[in-house]
């Protein structure tokens, strides 16, 4: 039988890995309906930072912590969204944007959900003091 941390944490990967597939489905959806605008070899916002194996390290770090070191869950979030632009990456060898910001700026779903787990998070730790 299995403690109630780990059936947490099973439940939370579990959670991450649909979230993921849902994400996944969205993200295709709307690539098919706005069409690939850029093709984005760099990180959000089209800098260049890291490669891929930096940044699957490090979305494995925040995960790691997430779930098993009780971390906070909205970096859950965030590494949901950085694991659909690594599928991008794998998949294509660039990340798929199609939304059209200002400045000539370009983002996709992931992005987004990537600034939320993260815009999260900091207001959680603010919330906390």
């Amino acid at each position: 039988m299995l403690s109630a941390r780990k059936n947490r944490n099973f439940r939370e990967v579990l959670f991450v890995v649909c979230a993921l597939g849902i994400l996944f489905f969205l993200n295709e959806i709307l690539v098919g309906f706005f069409g690939v605008v850029v093709r984005n070899s760099g990180a959000s916002f089209g800098l260049n930072i890291g490669g891929v194996l930096l940044n699957i390290v490090v979305l494995i770090f925040l995960g790691w912590w997430a779930i098993w070191r009780e971390g906070n869950r909205w970096l859950l979030v965030v590494v949901a969204g950085g694991v659909l632009n690594i599928i991008d990456r794998l998949r294509f060898g660039f990340v798929r944007d199609y939304w059209h910001l200002a400045f000539g700026l370009y983002n996709n779903l992931a992005d987004w959900v990537i600034a939320l787990g993260a815009g999260a998070f900091i207001i959680s730790l603010w919330k906390k003091r």
